[in-house]
C-alpha cells in the first residue's frame, strides 16, 4: 500500500530505463527503482544525504510499511514512471 492512492497493488506502471548520469533530473519524480541489492521499488526520489546516494520515497506516507523513506540507498537503475495501467474490475455475475 506504499503507492497508494496512485498506484494500486495489481497495476502495471512502465517506463524507460534513464542513464544515471542524468538521475538529478529525475528527483522529485515517481519511478522504478532497482537497488543495488535487487530490490526493484515504486518511489518518489529525492537527493540523500551522502553524495550520490539516494532517498526513496513512499508514495502514500500512511502506509503499512516497515520504512516509508529508505535513506542512502544505491541505484542500480532508474525509470520514471510514464506509462500506468488499472486493474480491471470484475464484473459481477
Amino acid at each position: 500500500d506504499g503507492k497508494e492512492p496512485i498506484l494500486s497493488i495489481g497495476e502495471y506502471v512502465g517506463g524507460s530505463v534513464c542513464n544515471l548520469d542524468r538521475i538529478e533530473e529525475y528527483l522529485g519524480r515517481y519511478c522504478i527503482v532497482e537497488t543495488k541489492d535487487g530490490h526493484v521499488l515504486c518511489r518518489k526520489i529525492i537527493r540523500g544525504n551522502s553524495v550520490g546516494k539516494y532517498d526513496a520515497c513512499c508514495i502514500n506516507l500512511d502506509a503499512n510499511v516497515t520504512e516509508l523513506i529508505m535513506h542512502d540507498i544505491d541505484i542500480n537503475q532508474l525509470a520514471e514512471i510514464v506509462w500506468h495501467r488499472k486493474k480491471e474490475l470484475q464484473a459481477k455475475e
